[in-house]
């Protein structure tokens, strides 16, 4: 899968994305994603990470260094924040959007694969 991972991320940079990564793999292995094209790896908790960090670009802020948990790039020297902290009050999370996701053919993927989707 990290693989699929390094095609899709080369593709989104191919089309002149910003590229953010988030998984555990990811977080054990963010130098390999920066170097094979992330411009972000978000590192363990990454809710509020994701916010910060969507916010922060949606300003055009050069500066992302006070965002926790985030490892990148510049200049081939690679930075990471602090961590953040588990988060313990999920309630406190907003609710998916799920209206805007067409779920039909990923359940059709799914079953069509594996013969189960959850």
């Amino acid at each position: 899968m990290r693989e699929a991972a390094f095609r899709m991320m080369k593709l989104a940079k191919e089309r002149g994305c910003i590229v953010i990564v988030s998984s555990s793999d990811s977080t054990d292995r963010y130098e390999e994603y920066l170097s094979e094209g992330a411009d972000f790896v978000l590192l363990g908790e990454a809710e509020m990470t994701l916010k910060e960090l969507i916010d922060s670009l949606d300003k055009n802020e050069v500066d992302q260094s006070q965002i926790q948990g985030v490892a990148s790039k510049k200049d081939a020297i690679t930075t990471t924040t602090l961590r953040r902290n588990v988060l313990k009050f999920l309630d406190g999370l907003p609710f998916p959007a799920w209206d805007i996701l067409d779920i039909q053919p990923y359940k059709r993927m799914w079953m069509g694969s594996s013969g189960y989707f959850s």
